[in-house]
């Protein structure tokens, strides 16, 4: 159940509804985006994930399957996965490993082999899971490790690989050990604001995981908050540099319906996303901080034909 393609190596890019609507979803905020991505241009440069975060679900079957909003989805999720695959893009739904959801929906805890097979039904191609509230296994690793055994079987069946996201994983000794043999990419902090604060501590926190991180499996500093209120233009362009130099995966968060040029010109950057869509050299794909003084600091990835390198030089 290894990714088949050389490209689904790189990091993911692609959108996700929480940072701008959170739970104010609905199929067609859902469609619009991914027309939004069809259109503009970021479809061009590898935006392809369209994926809905927390508040799609309702409640379970009786046989335990997961029900869809029928209010906010009332097409079902896998019409919603053909319209977006209709757009050459790839669908995505998020759950938790806990029994609820952080906006307390039913969450995975004892129905990953049902929800696996579920979303394999439905064409999912990427799955958030998140960690949140109620039941939770002992080891964060039993759920993760349920979920991959039901997608590598989704894989066998229909040769679709489907992208597993976790939250968290910190630490290069403990769980940065075994992290990469059962997910493709793993949230390293608590969820990152649209301040500057709040993305310097978060990218900070991403370099002591830079040797956990190789080509299929990447360190998650969270979701890009580039094109929402709470950060200037100059500002978004280091957290999106930042986020390329790391090899971090690109999941847009704004409204793509009504971006601004700015926003526009920021997210689909054709060299900062060739920065970050290399694979490094001998496959280190994230960059790292290699000078910090005076308010400045020096962030370098190597890339991978050995002579050129990614760097962000920055004003803190």
């Amino acid at each position: 159940g290894s990714p088949p393609l050389v490209g689904s190596r790189r990091p993911p890019m692609g959108y996700n509804t929480w940072n701008f609507y959170h739970c104010n979803i609905d199929e067609n905020t859902v469609k619009a985006a991914a027309d939004a991505i069809a259109s503009n241009g970021m479809k061009e440069v590898g935006y392809e994930y369209v994926n809905i975060d927390d508040c799609w679900m309702v409640e379970r079957h009786p046989n335990g399957s997961a029900q869809p909003d029928p209010v906010r989805f009332p097409s079902g999720m896998k019409a919603l996965a053909d319209y977006v695959h209709s757009k050459g893009l790839k669908f995505g739904v998020y759950t938790s490993r806990t029994s609820l959801t952080c906006q307390k929906r039913p969450g995975a805890y004892l129905h990953e082999e049902i929800d696996a097979a579920t979303y394999c039904e439905w064409g999912v191609d990427y799955l958030k899971i998140d960690s949140c509230g109620g039941s939770d296994w002992k080891e964060a690793n039993t759920s993760w490790t349920l979920f991959k055994k039901g997608f590598d079987k989704c894989f066998n069946e229909t040769g679709r690989y489907t992208i597993k996201s976790v939250e968290h994983c910190s630490d290069p000794k403990g769980c940065g050990q075994w992290i990469a043999g059962v997910a493709d990419l793993w949230r390293t902090t608590r969820d990152m604001q649209a301040t500057w604060e709040s993305i310097m501590s978060t990218i900070h926190s991403q370099n002591k995981m830079a040797s956990v991180a190789r080509p299929g499996h990447f360190n998650d500093p969270d979701m890009l908050q580039v094109g929402n209120v709470g950060l200037s233009a100059t500002e978004q362009i280091a957290h999106m540099s930042l986020w390329c130099v790391v090899g971090a995966p690109l999941l847009a968060g704004t409204d793509l319906v009504h971006a601004s040029k700015t926003t526009m010109e920021i997210l689909s950057n054709p060299e900062a996303i060739a920065i970050n869509q290399d694979l490094g050299l001998d496959g280190a794909v994230q960059g790292v901080v290699v000078s910090s003084a005076n308010s400045t600091e020096v962030w370098r990835k190597r890339l991978s034909d050995g002579r050129s390198l990614g760097v962000v030089l920055l004003n803190l």
